[in-house]
């Protein structure tokens, strides 16, 4: 009876090993997944939730699709907004939208990829963060029924997509609040990576001491920054290939900048959100992306040369997905098909879609030369 006892506690410690084997951890600046280095090309795909939600049409046929081509396509991270309130637009019940993302969740697991789930606007609200964040702690996948929090196709909670200061917030405070919410999420699931989701300085106000102060804490895994050369006014709507030259010396200059606070820090650093416009800054599936795609392929080259030297650039996230989703104009409508812009957002100016095969063969090939 005991050897039998003794059996079973073996076999217990190692399901429970080969779990952890699988959650992504980080190995000084590097991530590591089932032992090994971690790089990757990963999408932002803020509609997941919403194509998989209860009782909401054929959703998750299409999302099925989309998540195939993302795979075949070598994305293996992606990175998605969990947001419960009624004012999301679309608004759905909390209920279905926690349905839809068990469904990503368990076809994510299937294909293994990994998800940065972001506590979306709620890093606003200090009482709204926390309501959420123990509702997805706490949670089990109705359909795999693992618990959020043992969950290793989750790769880390994100305190915001885009966090920066309240209007009436001191940088001082805006940083002992993100502290206080980190240390809030590690209390409740120690297993999952933490990050702040900032652009980087910027989102400081320039304020470097509270920048270092924020990146030092020991609750923040890793280190993110975005990339938003139309929106930073780096590219101009007329000049989208004539203003490539100046977007690569801002971005050259500017990840310099950060590479040198991740250095001091020693975390590793995504870039997240990274986009750029359609040729022309035409809208439609079917004008060319071969300035996006130059530009894309400047940055992922960063990131396998990271790879190679195993260094601190870990990942680029492109933002966003588009899909199988059709463009119907630039102001979506309800019955419109989701894209990577939200829906008050004009349409088309970054979504990637299952056309843009130039974009599709430069993640596989980038992702290829990523595989330790």
């Amino acid at each position: 009876m005991k050897r039998l006892l003794l059996f079973f506690s073996f076999l217990i410690l190692t399901f429970f090993s080969a779990i952890a084997g699988t959650f992504v951890t980080v190995d000084g600046t590097q991530f590591s997944r089932n032992g090994r280095p971690y790089y990757y090309i990963g999408a932002n795909l803020w509609y997941a939730p919403w194509l998989a939600a209860d009782g909401v049409g054929d959703g998750r046929t299409r999302l099925v699709r989309e998540l195939d081509l993302l795979q075949q396509s070598g994305v293996s991270n992606l990175r998605v907004p969990v947001k419960l309130a009624q004012d999301s637009l679309p608004s759905l019940p909390a209920d279905s939208l926690l349905a839809g993302l068990d469904f990503l969740l368990q076809e994510m697991g299937k294909r293994e990829m990994t998800a940065v789930l972001c506590l979306s606007d709620s890093a606003q609200d200090e009482a709204a963060f926390r309501h959420l964040a123990t509702v997805l702690l706490q949670r089990r996948n109705t359909f795999t029924d693992i618990p959020y929090a043992n969950d290793p196709v989750i790769m880390a909670w994100e305190l915001g997509e885009d966090v920066v200061p309240r209007a009436d917030e001191t940088t001082a405070d805006f940083v002992k609040r993100l502290s206080e919410m980190a240390a809030f999420v590690k209390q409740l699931d120690a297993r999952h990576l933490v990050a702040v989701g900032t652009s980087g300085l910027v989102s400081f106000r320039n304020e470097e001491l509270a920048y270092e102060t924020l990146q030092n804490n020991l609750n923040i895994d890793y280190l993110t920054v975005q990339l938003w050369p139309d929106r930073w006014n780096w590219v101009t709507r007329g000049r989208v290939f004539e203003d490539l030259p100046n977007v690569y010396l801002q971005t050259s200059e500017f990840l310099s900048r950060e590479e040198r606070f991740a250095r001091r820090a020693g975390k590793p650093v995504v870039i997240e959100s990274l986009s750029y416009p359609r040729d022309k800054y035409f809208l439609a599936p079917s004008s060319s992306v071969n300035c996006r795609t130059s530009f894309f392929r400047s940055v992922f080259d960063r990131i396998v040369r990271s790879s190679r030297e195993a260094d601190i650039w870990a990942g680029a996230v492109f933002c966003g997905w588009g899909g199988y989703g059709r463009f119907t104009g630039s102001h979506w409508q309800p019955g419109n098909d989701y894209l990577s812009e939200r829906p008050d957002e004009v349409q088309g100016t970054h979504s990637v879609y299952a056309t843009d095969s130039l974009t599709l063969q430069l993640l596989k090939t980038s992702a290829a030369a990523l595989q330790p």
